[in-house]
């Protein structure tokens, strides 16, 4: 259910333009393009009656936009198209983002995330359940200072230890943890897989685990950085295909051209 709202989080841009500009070119469909000024409008720039300098400059300066905007009337008539037309590219687009980067995200990031989060919640479990006397406790989640490590690792390492015994063996996490956590744990935490942990084995450990999730947090703001640009790259592509497509019917003419964008603006 979050990964679908995150996903239509995304789209909802792009797929209320589209939706609007489909349901703008069913209504010009329908009603079909008739655009004439209204009966008794003027259009000379000439003030009606006893109205002061001020309404008659803004009447004809509005009845000069209007005369214009009537001029190019005949341009109007691809606004829909194109307004269907970009808005589905701009959502397609949109849809191709989404998908390269939770399948590039899939293949390179999740089961590193998986092993990192499962470890170092367990961490997190077992500072709550041994803390150290001079720091807090872990907030969930949170990426603790290099300098605290130790201190909590010694910390949790004393606590399991039994039997003055100097490593810590599965059965002391199994005592803690639930049983498959704790054997993930314990593989991770094992490097030579002796079957016992020692204090320095823990707290290297322990320092890679933060280390994994430092490098974690880095790389993925930098493919956000890099996703972002590719999104603006297609996007930018998209608004020169569709000016490519729309200079030659405008022609050579200029005025056409700065009509059809003002009129764009205005509908």
């Amino acid at each position: 259910i979050k990964q679908s709202g995150q996903i239509m989080g995304s789209l909802r841009y792009p797929l209320a333009f589209f939706l609007s500009s489909v349901i703008s070119l069913t209504v010009y469909l329908n009603s079909g393009l008739n655009v004439e000024p209204c009966p008794g409008a003027s259009l000379d720039g000439t003030a009606e009656g006893d109205l002061n300098l001020f309404i008659g400059a803004m009447d004809t300066y509005f009845n000069s936009i209007v005369e214009i905007i009537m001029k190019q009337r005949g341009n109007f008539q691809y606004i829909p198209y194109v307004l269907v037309l970009i808005s589905f590219m701009l959502l397609l687009e949109k849809i191709v983002i989404l998908y390269i980067s939770h399948t590039f995200h899939q293949n390179f990031y999740t089961k590193r995330i998986k092993t990192n989060n499962l470890i170092l919640s367990c961490f997190e479990a077992l500072s709550t359940r041994f803390p150290p006397s001079t720091l807090k406790r872990i907030r969930s989640g949170a990426v603790i200072k290099a300098e605290h490590e130790e201190l909590y690792a010694e910390s949790i390492f004393n606590g399991l230890l039994k039997d003055n015994r100097d490593s810590l063996l599965l059965e002391d996490f199994m005592e803690e943890i639930e049983h498959p956590a704790a054997v993930k744990l314990f593989a991770f935490l094992d490097f030579n897989n002796s079957g016992d942990i020692s204090l320095t084995e823990f707290k290297e450990a322990v320092h890679e685990a933060y280390e994994e999730k430092r490098v974690l947090l880095k790389s993925l703001k930098a493919n956000e950085k890099v996703i972002d640009r590719i999104d603006s790259f297609f996007v930018t592509i998209i608004i020169l295909f569709k000016l490519s497509l729309l200079l030659p019917k405008l022609g050579n003419d200029t005025f056409a051209f700065l009509g059809f964008m003002g009129g764009s603006v205005v509908i």
